[in-house]
């Protein structure tokens, strides 16, 4: 069986591009600025967390074991925030943990947003 092939429009990932582009990029203590986002936008990081978990976003072997690497520690979290199921409230709470918040944030910037920019190139 042959796997799904990416299906999102390409504004649409532009728009997940933009958004995700704004993340901090650097570990940051204070996670206070997770309250201000709307419900959306975090939606927008756990579907990269869902990505992930899933596997469905197309990155090389090489940079797949460096984000199974850096996501490790904080494994259990990401699987909770790629649930659709769990209530945002939570999420929330999960993103606000300075490991996991820093660690979802580094690992979208540096791996996740190339291998989409990659996928817009490609089309």
């Amino acid at each position: 069986m042959k796997k799904k092939e990416w299906k999102m429009r390409r504004r649409d990932i532009k728009k997940k591009i933009k958004f995700l582009s704004t993340l901090p990029k650097a570990r940051v203590s204070d996670l206070s600025f997770i309250d201000t986002y709307t419900d959306s936008k975090i939606h927008d990081i756990c579907e990269a967390c869902y990505n992930i978990v899933q596997k469905k976003i197309p990155i090389d072997s090489r940079k797949r074991n460096q984000l199974k690497n850096r996501l490790i520690p904080i494994h259990k979290e990401v699987r909770r925030l790629a649930n659709p199921k769990l209530k945002v409230k939570t999420k929330r709470k999960i993103l606000k943990t300075p490991q996991v918040g820093s660690g979802i944030f580094t690992a979208i910037a540096s791996i996740v947003i190339p291998a989409l920019l990659s996928l817009l190139k490609k089309k």
